[in-house]
């Protein structure tokens, strides 16, 4: 039985957008790359809900 590991943040968000996706075709990732340590934020958004 294959487990679904989650190590960090990224890994959660990139799990809820494969959850959103399919019920909100539009939905689209945003990346914001911040300077900090090579971070890199993913954020989803809605732009039919201006969210």
């Amino acid at each position: 039985m294959d487990k679904t590991k989650i190590e960090n943040e990224h890994d959660v968000q990139r799990m809820l957008y494969s959850l959103i996706r399919p019920i909100f075709p539009d939905a689209r990732l945003e990346v914001v790359d911040d300077a900090g340590y090579a971070s890199v934020r993913y954020d989803i958004v809605l732009d039919e809900y201006g969210i």
